[in-house]
């Protein structure tokens, strides 16, 4: 849901619909009040979760908060007896695995210590990541776990921080925004499964990776890492981005690049082109033009298990056999990689654990942990199996 057009350069009372905002464009409990058709002290016991209110009205009232963008006064938060003992999640995508074991992981340590968790799903989209944090903070959730969406300047999370509502990254971190960040290690886990690859005596590996940015630039090959970094940022910005705070897809690229580098192989261009789409069937697209190429690769390297997915597909619509035929690594050591015929050679993250120690870390901030803003990186580990060999008779 959108509400009006709030923004902060508005002068003088505003009216669309129902709602009467202050000078400044920010909505109050008393615009919430009216929004939802109740008294201002139903409101303000819905907001402030104090009093009897039915579950029925709080919804209602809440469901008027979110509509509006509003955000619980920070002096009225600060005198609030009790904390609510709910937290919140927001994934990134909560159908893909990763996240759904992730959020396992929250679950039961937020269980452990009697607290309740909302789950919310950006959809890899920023305005549903702004939307579900304004729903969460109308809640008044004690803390947040968040994948953020992409590396760009984020002021809806900065505001969370300055708020005093405590924030954990997992999977992703950003730079300008100082919090907890709960990661692996995606440069250093590529060059190990691509490493893998290479000393096994692969000359022609393929990256089938999600493209870090869309439009035009979604299928450009990159074989440099400088000229990758610069796609994987947003418009404007001109420096060389962190490898540790980039979106995990461009991270893990730098990762195939250096491996090849490290090496002394040369990267061929139609190996290394993004794919366009973050789905299975563009996955399962992207390997398909490379297997039709005059000197397929011998070896791939999918980027995550949905990229996984998508190339073992490919390969069984062609006809291939791994490791006969080709050899395959991917991100994720996930149920369907160990029982596929051969089992599939994989980095295994920590992703249960993630979850876990995002929770941890949240709760210590709840409970008044003030130390400065710490990157905790996980290790990751490579599962060898029967996907990955030397080349075959087909690759000479």
């Amino acid at each position: 849901m959108t509400g009006p057009d709030r923004s902060p350069g508005a002068t003088g009372p505003q009216r669309e619909g129902r709602c009467e905002t202050t000078a400044v464009g920010k909505p109050t409990a008393k615009d919430v009040a009216r929004e939802a058709g109740v008294s201002m002290a139903t409101a303000a016991r819905a907001l402030g979760g104090y009093g009897y209110v039915s579950p029925a009205t709080r919804e209602q009232v809440l469901a008027a908060a979110v509509r509006l963008g509003y955000q619980p006064n920070d002096v009225a938060r600060s005198m609030r007896a009790k904390t609510t003992r709910t937290i919140g999640f927001v994934g990134a995508d909560i159908v893909n695995p990763f996240f759904a074991n992730a959020m396992r992981g929250v679950s039961d340590v937020a269980r452990q210590h009697g607290f309740d968790v909302f789950l919310t799903n950006s959809d890899e989209r920023l305005d549903l990541e702004q939307q579900a944090v304004r729903a969460l903070l109308v809640k008044q959730v004690d803390g947040i776990i968040l994948a953020p969406t992409g590396v760009g300047d984020a002021p809806h999370l900065r505001s969370v921080v300055e708020s005093g509502t405590p924030l954990v990254f997992i999977d992703r971190a950003l730079a300008d925004v100082p919090a907890d960040s709960i990661c692996i290690d995606n440069v250093a886990a590529a060059e190990t499964a691509v490493g893998h690859l290479l000393a096994l005596g692969h000359r022609r590996i393929a990256l089938v990776a999600e493209s870090p940015v869309t439009g035009d630039d979604a299928r450009c090959p990159v074989t440099d890492d400088d000229e990758w970094a610069a796609r994987s940022v947003p418009d404007g910005v001109s420096e060389r981005p962190d490898d540790r705070v980039i979106v995990p897809s461009a991270a893990r690229a730098h990762g195939y690049l250096r491996a090849h580098r490290a090496a002394g192989v040369p990267v061929d261009s139609r190996l290394a082109r993004r794919v366009p789409r973050y789905s299975q069937e563009a996955a399962r697209d992207e390997v398909r033009r490379m297997l039709a190429l005059p000197d397929p690769p011998t070896a791939l390297f999918a980027s995550d298990n949905i990229m996984g997915l998508g190339t073992v597909v490919a390969l069984r619509e062609a006809g291939l056999t791994m490791p006969d035929d080709i050899s395959l690594v991917t991100f994720d050591d996930l149920d369907w990689t160990a029982i596929t015929t051969p089992p599939i050679t994989v980095i295994r993250q920590p992703v249960y654990d993630m979850g876990a120690e995002a929770a941890r870390r949240l709760l210590a901030r709840v409970n008044g942990d003030t130390s400065p803003p710490a990157r905790v990186e996980l290790p990751v580990r490579l599962l060898v199996r029967g996907s990955t060999a030397r080349p075959g008779p087909r690759s000479s």
